[in-house]
């Protein structure tokens, strides 16, 4: 058995839990922590974890290690049959946690603390067979953003008229890029040489025209081929960066930094999501209540029980453009994980310097044939 004092970061009860599967949690829920509460155990019953949440005093150490000793009392019989109660004190205050570790002590129960940080599970009691275990990937992103207070509420791709319309107008930008490209020789040598590289697909140029998506295809060709690496990358991205109009097509930018994610690694991905904030035990893909806020995320990720966040822009960066989007990012991302904010345009020194101070990395112009390294390197 699990007992744990929920927080406003709950993976740090949620982990464990998923990992080490206990028989049932105890969540000790103060008044001010009711919600956090409703979400944990609503998170636990979701994965198939029995879930108790019985109340705690929010303050007053006589008070808590009273309540402390009432529920070891109810759990003696538990531990008379052989079973262990382990204490998750990652959260909660100071005084909660010694007061539950001394009103408890009767049952010779374990400590430990999730270092979510560090990718560790630590055993914090003084025995010589104190452990240390590495965090398992155990958390989806539907599971991490529910734990968040954020549930998924719809997609912003949706196969509509208006999308069909944009694909095909997408279709013939491409034709018209490649037409321009062709006064280019040096411009058509390198995008017929892309579409002959043997790890990319069908050769030919004829070949990659035919998909709505062919620019996604080539930019995802280009950093396969390892041009973001060479010299001939600027020019491969002028070559990008030719047909103007096409570049700022909303969709393309998105869907091709999600296939970066994917290349680098990622299983878990999800591009062009609608997700609102929500109360209490709502985890669920559902309506939520219709005056909580909503967000649209371009392209979200998981690696390790970690959120990777991805913002597009397939224009010019401005400060204003990270104003709006920190928000959102922040209550998706959480304590740890990474923001990426990726535009087709120039970063000018202002925008970076704002981006370092809200916590975003960004990445612009032809530094987006990087992404997949950058990805990988905050993989670790």
């Amino acid at each position: 058995m699990h007992v744990c004092i929920p927080s406003g970061y709950l993976l740090g009860n949620l982990i464990p839990a998923l990992q080490l599967r206990p028989d049932k949690v105890v969540v000790l829920t103060t008044p001010k922590m009711r919600d956090a509460a409703l979400r944990f155990e609503a998170l636990c019953t979701h994965h198939g974890i029995a879930c108790e949440t019985p109340p705690f005093p929010e303050s007053g150490f006589r008070d808590q290690l009273a309540a402390a000793a009432a529920l070891a009392e109810h759990w003696k019989p538990w531990a008379a049959t052989g079973n262990t109660v382990r204490i998750n004190v990652t959260g909660g205050t100071k005084t909660m946690t010694l007061a539950l570790a001394v009103g408890t002590s009767e049952l010779k129960t374990r400590s430990f603390y999730c270092n979510t940080e560090n990718g560790v599970l630590e055993d914090i009691d003084t025995h010589a067979n104190a452990a240390v275990v590495s965090i398992e990937d155990v958390v989806d992103l539907e599971t991490f953003l529910a734990a968040q207070r954020l549930v998924i509420v719809g997609e912003t791709r949706t196969e509509s008229l208006a999308n069909q319309k944009r694909r095909d107008d997408r279709a013939e930008l491409t034709i018209k890029l490649v037409n321009a490209a062709a006064y280019n020789p040096i411009l058509i040598k390198e995008l017929n040489w892309w579409c002959n590289y043997p790890e990319c697909g069908p050769t030919g140029l004829g070949a990659r025209l035919s998909g709505a998506t062919v620019l996604v295809d080539l930019m995802q060709g280009l950093a396969a081929a390892g041009l973001a690496e060479q010299s001939s990358t600027t020019g491969c991205w002028r070559l990008l960066t030719h047909a103007d109009e096409y570049l700022h097509q909303s969709g393309w930018l998105e869907e091709f930094c999600e296939l970066m994610a994917i290349s680098a690694g990622l299983t878990k991905t999800m591009c062009g999501v609608k997700v609102k904030e929500t109360r209490g035990g709502d985890i669920q893909r559902m309506p939520a209540y219709p005056d909580d806020k909503d967000y649209e995320f371009d392209v979200l990720g998981m690696w390790k029980n970690r959120m990777l966040f991805i913002e597009c822009k397939a224009k010019t960066l401005l400060t204003e453009d990270l104003r709006q989007c920190d928000s959102g990012a922040r209550k998706a991302v959480g304590l740890f994980g990474q923001k990426l904010f990726v535009c087709t345009g120039a970063v000018g020194p202002v925008a970076r310097e704002r981006a370092k101070n809200l916590d975003f990395r960004v990445i612009g112009g032809h530094e987006v044939l990087t992404l997949e390294k950058t990805i990988k390197t905050w993989m670790g």
